[in-house]
């Protein structure tokens, strides 16, 4: 009598492991192939390890979360002034306890024209930080265009235009906001 090999005949259970396992793999490499597909890939290289794709997504999905967060808050500044404006118009008394103190030093670049606004407190004494503000522009090489500022309940609102004569606006730029930072 002839003995068979079980090898050669393999069970149906482990044929539905294997075909498990197979579907499995193959959902995998077809989920990987869409989160590939939505990462911006950075650099312009040869293909990516599975590893290396797996950590670009990754990196990908928490600066989306950190840059989502950033816009959350500054929605909730926003609105928070848009509410005191409207309360402003519309005559209604504000209470400084109740307001919000929205301090900033916003950077805005065009070109070689850089654009700084600066909200305070119109309790505070604005003018030694107006000064420094200047003073940052002219130390660092660029050219004060225009000053010019309003008063809105208790803010003041500041605006400073300066442009760049810089051969790389980019790092002056980066130079007056981490010295405003500091102020």
């Amino acid at each position: 009598m002839e003995r068979k090999n079980p090898s050669m005949y393999p069970s149906s259970s482990t044929v539905d492991r294997k075909t498990i396992e197979g579907n499995r793999r193959s959902r995998m490499r077809n989920l990987i192939i869409m989160l590939n597909s939505l990462v911006q890939h950075q650099g312009l290289r040869g293909p990516a390890t599975l590893p290396e794709q797996l950590e670009e997504a990754t990196n990908f999905i928490k600066r989306l979360q950190i840059n989502l967060e950033k816009l959350r808050e500054r929605k909730e500044k926003l609105l928070r002034v848009r509410n005191l404006n409207s309360r402003m118009r519309s005559g209604v008394m504000v209470n400084p306890a109740e307001t919000y103190w929205i301090p900033g030093i916003n950077v805005h670049q065009r070109g070689s024209t850089l654009e700084v606004n600066l909200i305070t407190l119109s309790t505070s004494d604005n003018y030694p930080l107006l000064l420094e503000t200047v003073g940052t522009f002219h130390e660092e090489g660029a050219e004060v265009v225009s000053v010019s500022f309003s008063v809105v309940g208790i803010y003041v609102f500041q605006t400073v235009l300066s442009e760049v004569h810089d051969s790389r606006p980019l790092v002056a730029r980066e130079r007056i906001l981490q010295r405003l930072q500091e102020l």
